[in-house]
């Protein structure tokens, strides 16, 4: 009697999925993807409602953020039509964008550092028409003072709260995901 030796997996937990069982971590995959996108929908949809029916006007960091929420919609539209390690790392890493930009401006805001929208530069090497020029240029918002702020926060804080949850999402779906690529059978279209 031969005793047959059964190859060991590279990885000790890995196995191969069923189908089903493929089905059902797209499916909540899609739920990830779903999730942030909805959020960060929600984050514009909140931006442009300050901006249109509040009065609030953004400044150039604010409009940073919102091309920052636009690119983790843009991420999080792809992972949604097709669940992976690369479309879910592609909206953790978006909304790891949309987080930096977040924590720039808090960081403007509370003064631990400097930047362009604060105020003129070289204004001291410049003839008056570029001076002038210059003034009727800057932006009417100031990006170091805080517009709207709810529990002592400012809006660029929560929306650092609200990305850094965007990154979690990511981040874990596309962890997740790595059990796909362990799937013999296409789960495509589900």
């Amino acid at each position: 009697m031969t005793a047959s030796v059964q190859p060991r997996p590279k990885h000790p937990q890995a196995h191969t999925l069923h189908l089903g069982e493929a089905r059902v971590l797209a499916s909540r995959l899609r739920l990830l993807a779903l999730a942030a996108l909805a959020i960060s929908a929600a984050c514009l949809a909140g931006a442009f409602a300050f901006q249109y029916l509040g009065g609030l006007q953004p400044c150039p960091l604010c409009i940073a953020q919102r091309w920052a929420h636009a690119a983790v919609i843009l991420a999080a539209l792809a992972a949604l039509l097709r669940p992976g390690v690369a479309t879910l790392g592609f909206t953790a890493i978006a909304g790891l964008n949309a987080l930096v930009q977040a924590i720039r401006h808090v960081g403007i805001e509370q003064h631990w550092w400097a930047t362009e929208c604060t105020g003129l530069t070289g204004a001291a090497d410049q003839a008056p028409g570029d001076l002038f020029a210059q003034i009727m240029a800057a932006s009417l918002v100031r990006c170091d003072e805080i517009a709207w702020q709810m529990a002592g926060i400012s809006m660029a804080g929560w929306n650092g709260i609200v990305s850094a949850g965007i990154v979690a999402l990511g981040a874990w779906g596309a962890w997740q995901a790595r059990s796909l690529r362990r799937l013999r059978s296409p789960v495509w279209p589900a």
